[in-house]
């Protein structure tokens, strides 16, 4: 059926063990068809953790694309969106193209939601690009159709905004346009009710929300694995890191460069010349059918009762005098992601085989280091530091030619790693993005925003920071001396914006994003007490002292085994105070 309906081919079935965030995620789902919200969102965020915790990729997508639907149900369009993309990035490492394709639809939509047509158009593409690849796109190439209206409508925008033509003459056309839109969005919905089992991966793949109505499909023995995305895994990536508002992408817009002349290498004798460069990235499933006349709800506002499901995401009429917005170019280059695994693409290329494994981590340290150089003597002793001062030089210019062999398999043409006054760097001229960086930046906007009294986009600078950082800094490397003091950097970072988050969502009543916030937060570090106070405080305000008490129990008890400490004063008297009390 699936080949039938899609031009696909099956694949075939990879039996599972089904970790125990599963148990979660089950009730999660008994929770949902009863409309039990909250408690569905607390048990998702549990499911999470636990995902995370056994590196169960297939489990976790679930469970963030779960979380963004009901948070966007809930009016918090913001933190939905976060979720969202935190979703499609681990369906990208998962090599799930169907999940992929999915999880960029419903960003689409709720793209649409919030009348950003630029935006909407990417992710209808990438969804078209990723469903196209494992052969389940809807027929007929609506959803990059969808994205040309989308991308038509938001021309008209501006040529009304630059005043090329009147105001009247643009609402014609662009009210005209999106009745295109709106037929092409339902006739993609259409095709998804024909083939309903082909978008439950045969009822055989852990299920996923449904606009109407927000089920999650029964459980799984098994999941059919859909890879195809190595192809193109960057260019997804790409647009995630494009996709924010103007001021979360100033600074990740890499422009193209002219070539610059050769540069003699005095060690190698070797060539640099610059690069590109394109950041790396990373579902619900189809939409209901389109009514444009319904007007989206409004981030923050509180849920209609008895409503079963996220609003169907639909095209707004479109705000004519909103201001374009950037839409950066495409370019080639490095992108790297150093939180976990170290991963590394050069313009839409992985590097997946290294000619020496002593050479890519000389390369992690110059990614450490960026945008400073590192002197040739501090590496050989760094990395050669019990060998005589020439053994030690030898080796490491056999370990730099090594490493530059391997980039030279997909960019034979750019000298990745220059030597110039006895320092080697990454080539400046190469335009690089690292996803430390970026977090590090967004952390800092946060900080800069809160200090000046702009809560909300603090907030949404610290959520884009929370789902860049997916694991502890070169988590592989964690017992490299110099990866010691950034790792604890970030993860205080990370600590903060989480806090910060948790804190915001609690003053503002809703405890089962805050809950969520400070089970991330524990999974980084079990002894937080910030974390576990917060959601004392967030089971005494929902009226579940019984948890309050456990969460305390916990705290003191990982506080004993971890650091053979007890619980801070501070902490005490909050549970003397609150909880004890009550």
């Amino acid at each position: 059926m699936l080949g039938k309906e899609f031009g696909g081919s099956g694949t075939a079935k990879i039996d599972i063990t089904l970790s125990e965030g599963w148990v979660e995620y089950r009730q999660a789902l008994e929770l949902v068809v009863l409309s039990d919200w909250p408690r569905a969102l607390a048990l998702l965020a549990e499911a999470e953790t636990t995902f995370r915790t056994v590196d169960d990729q297939h489990g976790l997508w679930r469970a963030l694309i779960g979380q963004a639907l009901l948070h966007w149900r809930e009016g918090g369009a913001s933190l939905a969106i976060a979720r969202a993309l935190a979703a499609l990035r681990v369906a990208e490492m998962a090599d799930d193209g169907f999940a992929v394709g999915c999880v960029a639809w419903q960003i689409a939509n709720m793209s649409l939601a919030q009348g950003d047509y630029r935006k909407a158009a990417d992710y209808f593409d990438q969804a078209q690009l990723a469903l196209d690849a494992v052969g389940m796109a809807p027929p007929g190439g609506v959803l990059a159709g969808a994205a040309r209206l989308c991308n038509e409508i938001a021309r008209w925008q501006q040529m009304c905004e630059r005043q090329q033509i009147g105001r009247r003459e643009a609402e014609l056309a662009a009210a005209e346009i999106q009745r295109d839109l709106t037929a092409c969005l339902n006739q993609a919905a259409r095709s998804i009710r024909a083939a309903p089992a082909a978008f439950a991966g045969l009822n055989e793949g852990p299920g996923f929300f449904l606009p109407e109505p927000p089920t999650l499909l029964a459980m799984p023995e098994a999941v059919l694995p859909r890879p195809g995305l190595s192809g193109w895994l960057t260019r997804l990536w790409r647009r995630l890191v494009q996709s924010g508002d103007p001021s979360v992408v100033e600074g990740l817009v890499h422009v193209s460069v002219p070539a610059a002349p050769e540069i003699a290498d005095p060690e190698s004798g070797a060539s640099s010349q610059d690069g590109q460069a394109e950041s790396p990235a990373a579902l619900a499933a189809a939409p209901a059918e389109v009514v444009p006349q319904a007007p989206p709800e409004p981030p923050l506002a509180p849920a209609t009762p008895g409503r079963h499901s996220p609003a169907a995401p639909q095209p707004p009429a479109a705000p004519l005098s909103a201001p374009e917005q950037p839409r950066p170019a495409a370019r080639a280059g490095l992108a790297i992601s150093c939180f976990g695994n170290f991963r590394v693409y050069y313009n839409d290329q992985p590097i997946d085989r290294w000619e020496s494994a002593r050479g890519r981590l000389i390369f992690k340290y110059l990614v450490a280091r960026r945008p400073s150089s590192a002197p040739k003597e501090l590496l050989a002793d760094r990395f050669w530091p019990e060998s005589e001062p020439e053994l030690a030089r030898r080796s490491l210019h056999q370990a730099i030619y090594c490493l530059r062999q391997t980039f030279k398999r997909v960019a034979p043409e750019e000298q990745i790693v220059q030597f110039v006054d006895d320092r080697y760097q990454i080539n400046p001229e190469i335009a690089v993005w690292v996803d430390s960086e970026e977090f590090g930046q967004m952390v800092e906007r946060a900080r800069a925003l809160s200090a000046a009294g702009k809560l909300e986009q603090a907030m949404s600078s610290y959520a884009v920071a929370v789902d860049l950082y997916s694991a502890p800094f070169l988590a592989e490397d964690r017992y490299e001396e110099w990866t010691e003091e950034p790792r604890r950097t970030f993860q205080a970072m990370y600590l903060e914006a989480l806090h910060c988050l948790a804190r915001q969502h609690y003053e503002r009543g809703e405890h089962p994003s805050a809950i969520l916030l400070c089970q991330r937060a524990l999974a980084e570090e079990s002894c937080d007490e910030e974390s576990h106070q917060m959601l004392m405080a967030c089971y005494l305000a929902q009226g579940l002292r019984h948890l309050a008490v456990r969460q305390y129990q916990i705290c003191a008890n990982t506080l004993k085994v971890e650091l053979g400490l007890a619980p801070s004063e501070e902490l005490e008297s909050f549970y003397r105070r609150s909880v004890a009390a009550g």
